[in-house]
């Protein structure tokens, strides 16, 4: 992250997946429940970019 600061961008760390997810995201399956993931994870993200 160091370049990008370096030039001009903002960058923050944040954890999409969450201990609750692990127990189902990186096996076979579960779709309707990795579906909800993402589009649980676009919510978040678009909260946090238009605040």
């Amino acid at each position: 992250m160091g370049y990008l600061a370096a030039h001009g961008f903002q960058s923050e760390l944040s954890y999409l997946v969450e201990e609750a997810d692990d127990r189902y995201f990186y096996k076979p399956g579960n779709v309707l429940k990795k579906l909800g993931f993402v589009r649980r994870s676009f919510a978040k993200r678009r909260r946090m970019w238009h605040g």
